[in-house]
């Protein structure tokens, strides 16, 4: 193993997006963020499309941004103000911040953006010059599609849209959102927006083999770190196959620049070997979250399970995340706010999860950083199959006691003793669906009717 005098940051992020900071180290997409100024020159309003793992949120924080902050939209100015953030489940709340971000605190900004349509072009001119263009980033829009409450979700959509039609000279205001293509069929639910997205979008492309290539040698190249020609070629083969291959390639290069070695030169290498004794990516990333995982005391291990389990939605045959927030990971969970949050900065300071809004509120809501952790962990695995199979059981139960059924026979019963023994709770129940109270006063009901007729039969016999 290297050691070293001076600390130096690793250049791979691992499972979280390139940020605009870490635009030095983002390489191989240079083609493309040119291609994504040609669509802002010419459009107020640019959707970047992608399957998950494909780079969007990447191309526009670590491409995009910095290249207009370097002037390379002349049309529009050199100077530029950015606000950058995921909508989340509070999307007025959540733009407010973000334009107090990168404009200045406005007392009520949220309240002000629920005025009117164009709330947002008139809002923004405090804070900047006339010829300063505002760039509002909405990374993830899909999260708008999980608000319960319709009414903010339309309005920050509208806010969105009016400023396509604004052509002012002055005091510009551009959009860029990014959005995975499988929820594209939820846009048609907001008018216009469907007609904008067709006006205007761009299909983030797959990576050439020359493009993986950079950016695989370009960070380690940047830390005065040799690969191995016949390791980057390996890994070029190996990612442009199967989903999920550019997060669990980032992550596996950040676990490999953190443990390279030294070559027969004296300066830090990163071999072929080193990558056999990993043995693939899916296999670091397995290690790693293990390894995070079993840091936790054995209490708190258990939790991490139900806060994974919370996390997670299975949905049309697809595991999706599911944000929370601390007080409702503690309700669904039953642990105190404090033993989650303990339980959950572990994984945050690993990457494994994110939150839009940590820093600006206590409770702050928490995600998994992106899907691939659900499908290439297998433990995360086991835990998702196994909620699944609660909520299966909790649905016979609860309709069941619905249908005011007859009491479960002894075969349910052993089911039913095992499903109460999880302590699953009414916050746990309510996304599920169902009278949670009046199931399980059904399964004590049942088991109190059972153990007298079992009374009654031993005395008989």
């Amino acid at each position: 193993m290297i050691g070293e005098p001076v600390a130096v940051k690793n250049p791979y992020p691992g499972l979280r997006p390139f940020e605009p900071e870490d635009a030095g180290q983002f390489f191989g997409r240079d083609r493309q963020v040119d291609e994504l100024l040609l669509r802002l020159r010419d459009h107020r309003f640019v959707a970047v499309l992608g399957l998950s793992g494909s780079g969007k949120s990447s191309l526009v924080r670590a491409g995009l941004i910095p290249a207009l902050k370097a002037g390379h939209l002349i049309s529009s100015g050199a100077r530029w103000r950015v606000a950058l953030f995921r909508p989340g489940t509070q999307p007025l709340d959540s733009l407010a911040a973000a334009l107090d971000d990168a404009l200045g605190v406005q007392p009520d900004r949220a309240a002000q953006l629920r005025t009117s349509t164009n709330a947002l072009l008139l809002n923004t001119h405090a804070g900047r010059d006339a010829n300063e263009s505002l760039l509002v980033v909405v990374d993830q829009f899909e999260e708008i599609f999980r608000e319960t409450g319709r009414g903010d979700a339309t309005r920050f959509v509208d806010l969105l849209l009016a400023a396509e039609q604004d052509l002012s000279p002055s005091f510009r205001v551009y959009v860029v959102l990014t959005m995975r293509t499988d929820r594209l069929g939820e846009c048609a639910e907001f008018e216009g927006l469907p007609e904008a997205l067709n006006r205007s979008q761009y299909l983030a492309p797959r990576l050439t083999g020359d493009e993986l290539r950079e950016a695989i040698e370009g960070p380690a190249a940047l830390t005065d770190t040799a690969m191995a020609p016949e390791l980057v070629q390996r890994l070029v083969i190996e990612a442009a196959e199967g989903r999920d291959q550019l997060p669990l390639l980032q992550h596996l290069l950040m676990t490999l620049w953190d443990g390279r070695e030294t070559g027969r030169d004296g300066g830090a290498q990163i071999s072929l070997a080193q990558y056999e004794r990993v043995q693939s990516a899916a296999d670091a990333l397995n290690v790693h979250a293990d390894r995070v995982l079993a840091a936790l005391p054995a209490d708190r291990q258990g939790l991490a399970g139900g806060i994974f389990r919370a996390l997670t939605d299975v949905k049309e045959g697809r595991d999706q995340r599911r944000p929370l927030r601390l007080s409702q990971l503690a309700e669904v969970t039953g642990a105190a706010a404090e033993a989650v949050r303990a339980t959950v900065e572990p994984f945050y300071a690993a990457n494994f999860l994110s939150s839009p809004d940590r820093g600006r509120t206590e409770d702050w809501e928490v995600d998994i950083t992106h899907e691939s952790l659900i499908r290439q962990w297998k433990k995360l695995s086991g835990w998702v199959a196994e909620e699944a199979k609660d909520a299966e059981d909790y649905r016979y139960f609860a309709q069941r006691a619905q249908r005011r059924a007859g009491t479960l026979g002894f075969t349910d019963l052993g089911l039913a003793r095992k499903w109460f023994a999880k302590g699953h709770n009414a916050a746990w129940a309510a996304r599920y669906g169902g009278d949670f109270g009046r199931t399980i006063n059904y399964i004590r009901r049942s088991w109190l009717i059972r153990a007298v007729l079992a009374l009654v039969i031993d005395r008989k016999s």
